[in-house]
C-alpha cells in the first residue's frame, strides 16, 4: 500500500504531460467520455487536445467558464457568463466541432447515441433529430414554463442484484421535465420515456406540433429555486427478481430555495422527493430529523439510496 505521507512517491501512478507552458490557470477543464479528448478554457481561448498524440486545436473564444463534450465526443460545448444586450439576445452557449469550427449555440441535452437533442423554449420543448438539424423535428407544447430537462443514463446492474449475472442496461431512456409554478399552481416534475416524447419521425422540412404526452409519473411541489435530479441505474424496463422485487426507473430530486423563510437555516430550505416512472410511487422522502440536505446518492444496485443531512453533525441515512 502506498504511504499517505505528502512527500512519498506513489509507484503505481503513471504520469504523462499533455499540455506544457501554461502561463495562467485554466478556468475549466473536461475529458470526453471516451477519454480521447481533453479540453480546457483560458482567458481568451479554448484548447482541444488529443489525449493520445497531444495535438491541439485552438478556439478563439474569450470568457468561457465551463465546458462539456457531447456523449460521442463529436461536439464541444462552451459556456460563458450571460451578457446583457439591448439589441439582441447574447448566445452564451456555443457548440463547436472537434476541429474548432463554430456550429451554433444551445444548451446541450442529447441522447447518448446523438440521435436527438432536447431544448427548452419557454413553455415548449424543441426536439432536433439529428442534434445539429437546422429546424426542430418536434415541438411539444406545455402549460407552464420549462425550468429544466434531465435525461436518465441507464447502466448495467452489478452481479447479485437480480441474479447471479449482471444485467445489461435497458436501451430506453427517460426524461424528467421540471415545470415551474404558474398563477398559484405548484411546480411539478414529470417523467417520460424518451420514445413518447420523440414520437414518429416527421418530414425533414416541417416541424410537428403536439401536446406533451400523458404520464402517470408526476410530483407537484412548491418552493424550488434550484432542482437536482439523480436517476437510478435500473433503466426504464421493470425487472422481476427471483424475490419478486420490482426494479423500475426512479428519480430522486432535491429542491432548494435560496432563502429559508422560517429562519431555521442559512442554507435555504431543502426537500427530497422520489418518483417512479411507472407511477408506482411519488412522494416526499421522510427523514428522521430536521436540517438541510447536503447530498444524496443511489446505490448502484438501484434498490436503495443514501442521504447526508441534518444540523451540526450531519447523518448518513439509507432507504
Amino acid at each position: 500500500m502506498a504511504s499517505a505521507h505528502p512527500r512519498s512517491k506513489v509507484s503505481w501512478c503513471r504520469r504523462r504531460t499533455l499540455v506544457r507552458g501554461l502561463v495562467q490557470d485554466p478556468f475549466a477543464i473536461v475529458y470526453s467520455e471516451d477519454g480521447k479528448w481533453i479540453a480546457y478554457a483560458l482567458a481568451n481561448t479554448v484548447q482541444i487536445v488529443s489525449s493520445s498524440s497531444g495535438e491541439a486545436v485552438t478556439i478563439e473564444q474569450p470568457g468561457v467558464v465551463a465546458l462539456s463534450f457531447s456523449p460521442l465526443a463529436s461536439t464541444l460545448y462552451t459556456f460563458e457568463r450571460p451578457v446583457k444586450s439591448e439589441t439582441d439576445v447574447y448566445k452564451n452557449v456555443k457548440a463547436w466541432s472537434i476541429k474548432g469550427e463554430l456550429i451554433g449555440g444551445w444548451a446541450p441535452v442529447i441522447t447518448p447515441d446523438e440521435a436527438h437533442r432536447f431544448q427548452p423554449a419557454g413553455n415548449d420543448i424543441l426536439i432536433f433529430s439529428p442534434p445539429l438539424a437546422p429546424r426542430p423535428a418536434t415541438r411539444l407544447k406545455n402549460d407552464g414554463q420549462i425550468r429544466g430537462l434531465f435525461l436518465s443514463h441507464p447502466a448495467e446492474l452489478p452481479e447479485g442484484c437480480t441474479s447471479a449475472r449482471s444485467v445489461r442496461p435497458y436501451t430506453e431512456q427517460a426524461m424528467a421535465v421540471w415545470v415551474g409554478e404558474r398563477k398559484g399552481a405548484p411546480a411539478n416534475l414529470a417523467l417520460y420515456p424518451v420514445s413518447s416524447l420523440v414520437g414518429k419521425p416527421a418530414s425533414a422540412d416541417k416541424t410537428e406540433n403536439r401536446e406533451m404526452p400523458i404520464t402517470v409519473a408526476r410530483k407537484a411541489f412548491y418552493k424550488a429555486d434550484k432542482l437536482n435530479v439523480k436517476w437510478n441505474n435500473a433503466g426504464t424496463m421493470v425487472i422481476l427478481t427471483p424475490a419478486d422485487v420490482k426494479l423500475t426507473v426512479q428519480a430522486l430530486f432535491l429542491t432548494h430555495t435560496d432563502v429559508d423563510n422560517t429562519g431555521k437555516s442559512y442554507y435555504g430550505e431543502t426537500n427530497l422527493y422520489l418518483v417512479a416512472l411507472d407511477g408506482s410511487f411519488d412522494g416526499l422522502v421522510d427523514l428522521d430529523k430536521e436540517g438541510p440536505i447536503y447530498d444524496f446518492s443511489w446505490n448502484p444496485t438501484s434498490k436503495d439510496f443514501c442521504v447526508c443531512y441534518g444540523c451540526e453533525f450531519c447523518s448518513p441515512w439509507s432507504s
